[in-house]
């Protein structure tokens, strides 16, 4: 293994990618970087060597890239701040992950991961649009924390939004003040959600649309919607040990299909 240092060895890190061999890890020094990176081989370790690496899109045309993972696996993203792209990260493949980044201002979508699978978000925080996950299983997002995600308003786009995507984790997240879904489920099968905390969305803080067989389980909701959990043509579901609060004349859970229910506490706050 070669450790190869931006700026020092090489001035950028699309550079630095591109004179790497597998294995190799690449350590990105403090500073401002407005590239687009490509990633185009297998087992890289990038890592922010510094509190202040940021990957700025600010001058790049739309649509922009922080990183782009298209065909290539296992490459591990780490200490970045990403501001200003159209997408944070972009993954279509396997076994991929991303730590301890900041994501602001990134106009579509911080992290977008399609027809992948084993892939993993942890330890993020993210801001203004949030993680879509499209026709992927076995991935996982946990203990990242979501503000104000989608605060444009959109309601089909949410903090998380899994589609066509199934066996993942959402697990130990912080989501607050979305413009409008904490997490959303579409036409998604077997996926956990477990001990997330969400509150004050303004839509709804769990969805699920033609989604079957998932659990909903410990999760702390405080919710400012009129519906904290939405189900529609879903069956199977299991909503359970989750501890709820709603406001006056808000309904904690609306649902449609079979959906088991059981020790949920829910409390209503009338002030």
């Amino acid at each position: 293994m070669t450790t190869i240092y931006v700026p020092d060895d090489y001035t950028t890190i699309q550079a630095a990618v591109t004179a790497a061999s597998p294995g190799d890890e690449i350590r990105v020094k403090d500073g401002s970087y407005n590239e687009e990176v490509s990633i185009d081989k297998d087992n890289l370790h990038i890592v922010a060597d510094g509190s202040n690496v940021v990957l700025d899109g600010s001058s790049i045309s739309s649509p922009s890239t922080a990183f782009t993972v298209d065909g290539y696996s296992n490459i591990k993203i780490e200490g970045f701040t990403i501001i200003f792209y159209s997408t944070g990260v972009y993954y279509s493949d396997n076994n991929n992950t991303i730590s301890q980044c900041e994501f602001n201002e990134c106009i579509y979508s911080t992290v977008f991961i399609s027809n992948s699978s084993n892939n993993t978000i942890y330890l993020c925080d993210i801001n203004k649009y949030g993680v879509f996950i499209y026709n992927g299983s076995n991935n996982t997002i946990s203990q990242c924390n979501f503000t104000q995600c989608n605060t444009e308003g959109d309601s089909e786009y949410a903090s998380i939004k899994l589609e066509d995507t199934n066996c993942n984790d959402i697990t130990k997240n912080r989501i607050w003040y979305s413009g409008n879904n904490g997490i959303i489920l579409s036409n998604s099968h077997n996926n956990n959600l477990i001990s997330n905390q969400i509150w004050s969305n303004t839509d709804t803080d769990f969805s699920l649309e033609n989604s079957n067989n998932n659990l909903i389980s410990r999760n702390l909701i405080d919710s400012d919607t009129d519906k904290a959990i939405y189900v529609k043509s879903s069956n199977h579901n299991s909503i359970s040990r989750n501890m709820i609060r709603v406001g006056s004349g808000s309904k904690s859970i609306v649902q449609s299909g079979s959906t088991t229910l059981s020790n949920n506490t829910i409390e209503e706050l009338t002030t």
